[in-house]
């Protein structure tokens, strides 16, 4: 965020956060469509600005050779404020060299998620990396959204929440982990007035052990009033590949 400040609408500011990624990358040998594995983009004014956002990483996506037939990358797009009030725009970003062929398996559970495509955004709702000896989960940005794109439950924060669990659960038990694999969560609020409510309706779904934060941060559709994020560790690994260093 303190990066110099060059385009002023969200789609620029997108475009720059995914050049600055991909030239420093190229830096080392790499490139955002081969080793950028997960990002978290934080958009001012979520309502207002996301489709800019959205609408240039697509593009950027295609020039990278990234399209709905091979792969996009395991995302959160949700509100957040840097300090300077022009930039609408912030990224992080979790890249790695050195993967061989086959230990990325893209997550899918079309059962409860639809494909991101479908409604026009291009990120992956879970990547999963396999090593010898253990697997790592990055869990997207998940909603109560089902397998046509449409949000569940409008208006009801504590359902939300249950199909929340639900589609990130479901997920998992696709790529060989369950819910009890998770070893960190994050849950967005659009409304902190919530907190009680979805801490209760969490405390009883989640496991006991799982460290989680809540912050207030509208999710990219206004109908969704909750959204989590996760990152899970198995030793379901496969001996075809190195062990995790």
């Amino acid at each position: 965020c303190r990066r110099h400040l060059e385009a002023s609408g969200s789609d620029g500011q997108t475009l720059e956060e995914f050049t600055t990624l991909n030239t420093a990358l190229k830096k080392r040998g790499g490139c955002v469509a081969d080793n950028c594995l997960r990002t978290w983009i934080y958009c001012r004014d979520v309502d207002n600005n996301y489709k800019g956002l959205v609408d240039a990483r697509r593009e950027l996506f295609r020039q990278y050779g990234m399209i709905e037939k091979t792969n996009y990358i395991a995302s959160t797009g949700i509100e957040g404020q840097c300090i300077d009030p022009r930039r609408l725009v912030g990224m992080d970003s979790y890249c790695v060299f050195g993967l061989e062929s086959g230990q990325i398996e893209y997550m899918q559970a079309l059962d409860h998620l639809s494909p991101t495509h479908i409604y026009g955004v291009t990120f992956e709702r879970g990547t999963r990396i396999v090593f010898g000896d253990r697997s790592h989960y990055y869990i997207s940005g998940t909603a109560s959204i089902d397998k046509e794109g449409q949000i569940v439950h409008p208006g009801d924060v504590s359902m939300q929440v249950e199909r929340t669990v639900e589609n990130i659960n479901a997920l998992l038990n696709n790529h060989d982990a369950t819910i009890n694999d998770l070893k960190i969560a994050v849950v967005y609020l659009r409304d902190a007035a919530d907190a009680l409510l979805v801490e209760d309706r969490l405390s009883r779904l989640l496991p006991k052990s799982l460290p989680r934060i809540m912050v207030k941060a509208p999710v990219c559709r206004p109908g969704w009033l909750v959204e989590i994020d996760a990152i899970g560790v198995n030793a379901n690994g496969h001996p075809r590949y190195r062990n995790f260093v």
